[in-house]
């Protein structure tokens, strides 16, 4: 008995010295945990289309750098894009086909909005590539 107490107390005192890594939640705006962005096409034809896009929720976890905490937001399936130093929030795209020569022009009908308060979004950083080289710096732009 001893024995298998000492075992489970050496276990869990080595997982707790490796920390638990990034730990995220999901925070719901009605959708499921990890359910992607749903895009439904509501009318379409030659002059126009109308689209619904349900942010179902995203995973927030934190992240250490620079000697503070930033707040890490994600959406299944989505990324980052933008330049290095702005603030690292993922895209929602997706691609409509459209007829030769029109234009298009984008106009938002409705917003339901959520408000998080002491949410420091952790900043784009450069991309790594596939080869050695000098780490990159932390990049934030001073106007963020």
């Amino acid at each position: 008995m001893k024995l298998s107490f000492l075992s489970l107390f050496l276990a869990c005192a080595v997982l707790f010295a490796a920390g638990s890594g990034n730990v995220s939640s999901w925070q719901s705006f009605g959708g499921f945990d990890g359910e992607a962005p749903v895009f439904t096409v509501l009318e379409s034809d030659q002059t126009h289309m109308l689209i619904n896009v349900s942010l179902p929720g995203f995973r927030l976890s934190h992240r250490p750098a620079q000697g503070q905490i930033w707040s890490v937001l994600e959406l299944p399936g989505c990324y980052p894009q933008g330049d290095p130093g702005l603030p690292a929030l993922p895209s929602v795209t997706r691609l409509f086909a459209m007829p030769m020569e029109a234009e298009a022009i984008v106009t938002v009908e409705s917003v339901t909005s959520t408000v998080y308060n002491d949410v420091q979004v952790f900043p784009r950083q450069r991309d790594e590539i596939d080869m050695d080289h000098p780490e990159f710096p932390f990049a934030i732009r001073e106007d963020y």
